[in-house]
């Protein structure tokens, strides 16, 4: 009758996603002999990045206050000074990284 039809089940296939995040860790002679060098690296306490966390609260400040031109202007020039020496992004990755981090939030 109508009535087992109102409760028929549907069935609906679940869709179960891996979401694959870093492999296995590299051996460090799994390493590229050009990125050894830079592996392990943190002079994130060096005044230059002191200087560049100073600077990155105020362009946080920018963008809370939903100033999203002045925030990207101003991760601009903090970004193009480390840019011009592969030495000085990678001696503070994690700094580098919120910068960039933020600038694509704008």
């Amino acid at each position: 009758m109508a009535c087992g039809r109102r409760w028929r089940l549907w069935a609906i296939p679940l869709l179960f996603i891996r979401v694959a995040g870093q492999g296995q860790p590299m051996t460090e002679s799994q390493v590229p002999a050009g990125l050894r060098e830079w592996i392990g690296l943190d002079f994130c306490g060096e005044e230059r990045w002191v200087q560049f966390h100073g600077t990155l609260s105020g362009v946080v400040r920018h963008f809370n206050s939903r100033d999203f031109a002045t925030a990207l202007r101003g991760l601009g020039e903090l970004l193009a000074e480390t840019a011009r020496s592969t030495q000085a992004a990678f001696g503070c990755a994690t700094a580098v990284m919120s910068a960039l981090a933020l600038a694509a939030q704008c």
